[in-house]
Protein backbone atom coordinates (compact mmCIF):
# COMPACT_ATOMS: atom_id res chain seq x y z
CA UNK A 1 0.00 0.00 0.00
CA UNK A 2 1.32 3.41 -0.93
CA UNK A 3 2.56 5.42 2.06
CA UNK A 4 1.08 8.83 2.80
CA UNK A 5 3.21 11.72 1.55
CA UNK A 6 3.79 14.72 3.84
CA UNK A 7 1.15 16.67 1.92
CA UNK A 8 -1.45 13.91 2.34
CA UNK A 9 -3.61 13.23 5.35
CA UNK A 10 -6.52 10.90 6.07
CA UNK A 11 -8.68 10.88 9.18
CA UNK A 12 -11.22 8.09 9.55
CA UNK A 13 -13.67 7.29 12.32
CA UNK A 14 -17.05 5.66 12.87
CA UNK A 15 -19.88 7.40 14.73
CA UNK A 16 -21.20 4.27 16.41
CA UNK A 17 -23.75 6.13 18.55
CA UNK A 18 -25.50 7.69 15.54
CA UNK A 19 -26.08 4.65 13.39
CA UNK A 20 -22.48 3.76 12.44
CA UNK A 21 -21.87 6.66 10.06
CA UNK A 22 -18.37 6.35 8.61
CA UNK A 23 -16.46 9.65 8.54
CA UNK A 24 -13.49 10.57 6.41
CA UNK A 25 -11.52 13.79 6.10
CA UNK A 26 -8.95 13.36 3.32
CA UNK A 27 -6.30 15.43 1.62
CA UNK A 28 -4.59 13.88 -1.41
CA UNK A 29 -1.66 14.92 -3.58
CA UNK A 30 -1.19 13.66 -7.13
CA UNK A 31 -3.41 10.64 -6.75
CA UNK A 32 -7.03 9.61 -6.93
CA UNK A 33 -9.25 6.85 -5.59
CA UNK A 34 -9.78 3.87 -7.95
CA UNK A 35 -13.25 2.55 -8.86
CA UNK A 36 -15.10 1.25 -5.82
CA UNK A 37 -18.56 1.07 -4.30
CA UNK A 38 -20.20 1.47 -0.90
CA UNK A 39 -23.14 -0.22 0.76
CA UNK A 40 -24.05 3.20 2.18
CA UNK A 41 -25.12 6.56 0.78
CA UNK A 42 -21.88 8.44 0.09
CA UNK A 43 -22.26 12.17 0.72
CA UNK A 44 -19.21 14.38 0.40
CA UNK A 45 -18.26 18.04 0.30
CA UNK A 46 -15.20 19.26 -1.58
CA UNK A 47 -12.93 21.43 0.57
CA UNK A 48 -10.13 22.23 -1.87
CA UNK A 49 -9.24 21.60 -5.49
CA UNK A 50 -12.65 20.26 -6.43
CA UNK A 51 -13.73 16.63 -6.49
CA UNK A 52 -14.27 14.89 -9.82
CA UNK A 53 -15.56 11.38 -10.41
CA UNK A 54 -16.83 9.04 -13.11
CA UNK A 55 -20.21 7.39 -12.68
CA UNK A 56 -22.22 5.31 -15.16
CA UNK A 57 -20.18 6.53 -18.10
CA UNK A 58 -20.46 10.23 -17.24
CA UNK A 59 -17.94 12.61 -15.70
CA UNK A 60 -18.98 14.80 -12.79
CA UNK A 61 -17.22 17.61 -10.97
CA UNK A 62 -18.00 19.16 -7.59
CA UNK A 63 -16.05 22.41 -7.14
CA UNK A 64 -14.93 23.56 -3.71
CA UNK A 65 -17.89 23.90 -1.37
CA UNK A 66 -20.18 21.73 -3.51
CA UNK A 67 -21.80 18.43 -2.47
CA UNK A 68 -21.31 15.13 -4.27
CA UNK A 69 -23.58 12.13 -3.68
CA UNK A 70 -23.53 8.47 -4.71
CA UNK A 71 -26.34 6.00 -3.98
CA UNK A 72 -25.56 2.64 -2.30
CA UNK A 73 -24.00 -0.03 -4.53
CA UNK A 74 -23.00 2.29 -7.39
CA UNK A 75 -19.46 2.11 -8.78
CA UNK A 76 -17.49 5.36 -8.95
CA UNK A 77 -13.97 6.70 -8.59
CA UNK A 78 -12.63 10.06 -7.37
CA UNK A 79 -9.82 12.43 -8.32
CA UNK A 80 -8.86 16.10 -8.29
CA UNK A 81 -11.03 18.31 -10.45
CA UNK A 82 -8.07 20.64 -11.00
CA UNK A 83 -4.48 20.90 -9.80
CA UNK A 84 -2.55 18.31 -7.85
CA UNK A 85 -4.02 18.69 -4.36
CA UNK A 86 -7.60 18.06 -3.37
CA UNK A 87 -9.41 17.65 -0.08
CA UNK A 88 -12.88 16.62 0.99
CA UNK A 89 -15.02 15.32 3.81
CA UNK A 90 -17.35 12.38 3.34
CA UNK A 91 -20.07 10.68 5.31
CA UNK A 92 -21.14 7.11 4.53
CA UNK A 93 -24.75 6.89 5.74
CA UNK A 94 -26.12 3.36 6.30
CA UNK A 95 -29.49 2.76 4.57
CA UNK A 96 -30.96 1.55 7.88
CA UNK A 97 -30.27 4.94 9.44
CA UNK A 98 -31.81 6.77 6.48
CA UNK A 99 -34.94 4.61 6.76
CA UNK A 100 -35.16 5.27 10.51
CA UNK A 101 -34.84 9.05 10.13
CA UNK A 102 -37.29 9.28 7.22
CA UNK A 103 -39.86 7.23 9.12
CA UNK A 104 -40.00 10.10 11.63
CA UNK A 105 -41.10 12.42 8.81
CA UNK A 106 -44.11 10.24 7.88
CA UNK A 107 -42.39 9.20 4.66
CA UNK A 108 -42.79 6.04 2.63
CA UNK A 109 -40.67 3.19 3.98
CA UNK A 110 -38.84 2.32 0.77
CA UNK A 111 -35.30 3.65 0.49
CA UNK A 112 -35.04 6.71 -1.73
CA UNK A 113 -32.60 7.55 -4.51
CA UNK A 114 -30.63 10.77 -4.64
CA UNK A 115 -30.89 11.57 -8.36
CA UNK A 116 -28.38 14.44 -8.46
CA UNK A 117 -24.70 13.51 -8.40
CA UNK A 118 -23.60 17.10 -7.75
CA UNK A 119 -25.57 19.51 -5.55
CA UNK A 120 -24.72 23.22 -5.34
CA UNK A 121 -26.29 24.32 -2.07
CA UNK A 122 -23.88 26.35 0.11
CA UNK A 123 -26.17 26.25 3.13
CA UNK A 124 -26.57 22.47 3.06
CA UNK A 125 -22.86 22.00 2.33
CA UNK A 126 -22.08 24.05 5.43
CA UNK A 127 -24.49 21.97 7.50
CA UNK A 128 -22.88 18.72 6.30
CA UNK A 129 -19.37 20.00 7.06
CA UNK A 130 -20.53 21.11 10.53
CA UNK A 131 -22.18 17.72 11.11
CA UNK A 132 -18.98 15.96 10.08
CA UNK A 133 -17.02 18.12 12.52
CA UNK A 134 -19.42 17.42 15.38
CA UNK A 135 -19.35 13.69 14.79
CA UNK A 136 -15.55 13.75 14.64
CA UNK A 137 -14.90 15.95 17.66
CA UNK A 138 -17.88 16.21 20.01
CA UNK A 139 -18.45 13.60 22.71
CA UNK A 140 -21.84 15.10 23.62
CA UNK A 141 -24.32 12.32 22.78
CA UNK A 142 -27.41 14.52 22.59
CA UNK A 143 -25.64 17.07 20.38
CA UNK A 144 -24.40 14.37 18.00
CA UNK A 145 -27.75 12.61 17.66
CA UNK A 146 -29.69 15.86 17.33
CA UNK A 147 -27.43 17.26 14.61
CA UNK A 148 -27.49 13.97 12.71
CA UNK A 149 -31.29 13.75 12.79
CA UNK A 150 -31.94 17.35 11.73
CA UNK A 151 -29.29 17.63 9.00
CA UNK A 152 -29.87 14.26 7.35
CA UNK A 153 -33.65 14.58 7.50
CA UNK A 154 -33.42 17.91 5.72
CA UNK A 155 -30.91 16.64 3.15
CA UNK A 156 -33.02 13.66 2.11
CA UNK A 157 -36.23 15.67 2.22
CA UNK A 158 -34.74 18.20 -0.21
CA UNK A 159 -32.68 16.05 -2.54
CA UNK A 160 -33.97 12.47 -2.56
CA UNK A 161 -36.98 10.92 -4.24
CA UNK A 162 -38.75 10.45 -0.90
CA UNK A 163 -42.13 12.10 -0.47
CA UNK A 164 -42.96 13.27 3.03
CA UNK A 165 -45.83 14.98 4.76
CA UNK A 166 -44.31 18.10 6.29
CA UNK A 167 -46.48 18.70 9.33
CA UNK A 168 -46.56 22.21 10.80
CA UNK A 169 -44.67 22.63 14.06
CA UNK A 170 -46.76 23.65 17.04
CA UNK A 171 -45.31 24.93 20.30
CA UNK A 172 -46.81 22.11 22.34
CA UNK A 173 -46.47 23.08 26.00
CA UNK A 174 -46.97 19.71 27.70
CA UNK A 175 -44.34 17.76 25.67
CA UNK A 176 -41.88 20.63 26.05
CA UNK A 177 -42.55 20.80 29.78
CA UNK A 178 -42.05 17.07 30.23
CA UNK A 179 -38.77 17.18 28.30
CA UNK A 180 -37.51 20.14 30.31
CA UNK A 181 -38.35 18.38 33.57
CA UNK A 182 -36.38 15.32 32.49
CA UNK A 183 -33.42 17.49 31.47
CA UNK A 184 -33.40 19.18 34.88
CA UNK A 185 -33.75 15.87 36.73
CA UNK A 186 -31.11 13.96 34.74
CA UNK A 187 -28.65 16.67 33.68
CA UNK A 188 -25.67 14.66 34.97
CA UNK A 189 -26.55 11.64 32.82
CA UNK A 190 -25.69 10.87 29.20
CA UNK A 191 -29.14 11.48 27.75
CA UNK A 192 -29.90 9.98 24.32
CA UNK A 193 -32.28 11.79 21.98
CA UNK A 194 -34.64 8.79 21.81
CA UNK A 195 -35.21 8.88 25.57
CA UNK A 196 -36.09 12.58 25.55
CA UNK A 197 -38.39 12.23 22.55
CA UNK A 198 -40.16 9.22 24.05
CA UNK A 199 -40.63 11.11 27.33
CA UNK A 200 -42.26 13.92 25.36
CA UNK A 201 -44.37 11.43 23.38
CA UNK A 202 -43.01 12.51 19.99
CA UNK A 203 -40.71 11.23 17.26
CA UNK A 204 -37.09 12.46 17.62
CA UNK A 205 -37.31 14.68 14.51
CA UNK A 206 -40.61 16.30 15.46
CA UNK A 207 -39.47 16.61 19.09
CA UNK A 208 -36.34 18.56 18.10
CA UNK A 209 -38.30 21.03 15.98
CA UNK A 210 -41.08 21.38 18.56
CA UNK A 211 -38.63 21.94 21.45
CA UNK A 212 -36.72 24.64 19.57
CA UNK A 213 -39.98 26.39 18.64
CA UNK A 214 -41.34 26.20 22.20
CA UNK A 215 -38.19 26.93 24.20
CA UNK A 216 -36.05 29.00 21.85
CA UNK A 217 -33.03 26.68 21.71
CA UNK A 218 -32.26 23.06 20.94
CA UNK A 219 -32.43 20.42 23.71
CA UNK A 220 -28.66 19.94 23.85
CA UNK A 221 -28.06 23.70 24.25
CA UNK A 222 -30.70 23.81 26.97
CA UNK A 223 -29.05 20.84 28.71
CA UNK A 224 -25.65 22.52 28.58
CA UNK A 225 -27.17 25.67 30.10
CA UNK A 226 -28.52 23.61 33.00
CA UNK A 227 -25.10 22.00 33.46
CA UNK A 228 -23.35 25.39 33.45
CA UNK A 229 -25.74 26.73 36.09
CA UNK A 230 -25.12 23.67 38.28
CA UNK A 231 -21.36 24.02 37.73
CA UNK A 232 -21.53 27.62 38.95
CA UNK A 233 -23.03 26.51 42.25
CA UNK A 234 -20.35 23.90 42.79
CA UNK A 235 -17.47 26.15 41.72
CA UNK A 236 -18.76 28.88 44.04
CA UNK A 237 -18.49 26.40 46.92
CA UNK A 238 -14.86 25.71 45.99
CA UNK A 239 -15.17 22.29 44.38
CA UNK A 240 -12.30 21.43 41.97
CA UNK A 241 -13.08 22.07 38.30
CA UNK A 242 -12.36 18.50 37.19
CA UNK A 243 -14.70 17.06 39.83
CA UNK A 244 -17.36 19.65 39.02
CA UNK A 245 -17.26 18.77 35.31
CA UNK A 246 -17.95 15.09 35.95
CA UNK A 247 -20.63 15.77 38.58
CA UNK A 248 -22.49 18.04 36.16
CA UNK A 249 -22.49 15.64 33.22
CA UNK A 250 -19.82 17.25 31.04
CA UNK A 251 -17.61 14.91 29.05
CA UNK A 252 -14.49 16.33 30.71
CA UNK A 253 -13.07 19.55 32.10
CA UNK A 254 -12.34 21.04 28.67
CA UNK A 255 -15.93 20.38 27.59
CA UNK A 256 -17.15 22.27 30.66
CA UNK A 257 -14.76 25.14 29.93
CA UNK A 258 -16.05 25.52 26.36
CA UNK A 259 -19.69 25.52 27.42
CA UNK A 260 -18.98 27.83 30.37
CA UNK A 261 -17.34 30.42 28.12
CA UNK A 262 -20.24 30.20 25.68
CA UNK A 263 -22.96 30.56 28.32
CA UNK A 264 -21.30 32.77 30.95
CA UNK A 265 -18.72 34.72 28.89
CA UNK A 266 -15.89 33.67 31.20
CA UNK A 267 -13.89 30.60 32.15
CA UNK A 268 -14.73 28.38 35.13
CA UNK A 269 -11.47 29.51 36.72
CA UNK A 270 -12.41 33.19 36.44
CA UNK A 271 -15.79 32.48 37.96
CA UNK A 272 -14.34 30.50 40.87
CA UNK A 273 -11.57 33.03 41.48
CA UNK A 274 -14.14 35.80 41.84
CA UNK A 275 -15.78 33.87 44.68
CA UNK A 276 -12.43 32.99 46.25
CA UNK A 277 -11.55 36.69 46.29
CA UNK A 278 -14.42 37.63 48.57
CA UNK A 279 -13.74 38.45 52.23
CA UNK A 280 -14.64 35.38 54.24
CA UNK A 281 -16.79 35.45 57.37
CA UNK A 282 -13.70 35.84 59.53
CA UNK A 283 -12.99 39.13 57.83
CA UNK A 284 -9.69 37.94 56.44
CA UNK A 285 -8.96 38.16 52.72
CA UNK A 286 -9.40 34.94 50.80
CA UNK A 287 -6.45 33.08 49.34
CA UNK A 288 -6.76 34.59 45.85
CA UNK A 289 -7.73 37.98 44.56
CA UNK A 290 -10.91 38.39 42.53
CA UNK A 291 -10.52 37.83 38.83
CA UNK A 292 -10.56 41.06 36.83
CA UNK A 293 -13.20 39.95 34.38
CA UNK A 294 -14.84 43.37 34.43
CA UNK A 295 -18.17 41.90 35.49
CA UNK A 296 -19.44 41.38 39.02
CA UNK A 297 -19.63 37.65 39.60
CA UNK A 298 -22.88 38.13 41.54
CA UNK A 299 -24.54 39.10 38.28
CA UNK A 300 -24.14 35.55 37.04
CA UNK A 301 -25.62 33.79 40.03
CA UNK A 302 -28.29 31.27 39.03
Amino acid sequence: MRAESPSENIRFSVAVDVGNIELMHAKFHRRGVPPHLHNEYSIGVSLRGGLAFDHRGSKHSAPTGVISCINPGEVHNAYAARGEEWAFVSLLIPPELVREILSQLDCALELPDVPQRVIADPNMAGQLIALHGRLEASADLLERQSACTLVLAEFFRRYSTVRCIRAPIRTERDPARRARELLHECYAERLPLARLAAHAGLSPYYFLRMFRAAVGMTPHLYLNQIRVNEAKRKLARGLPAAETALMCGFCDQSHMARQFRRAACMTPGQYQNAFAGRTESSGKPARRAASNIGIRAAGFLS
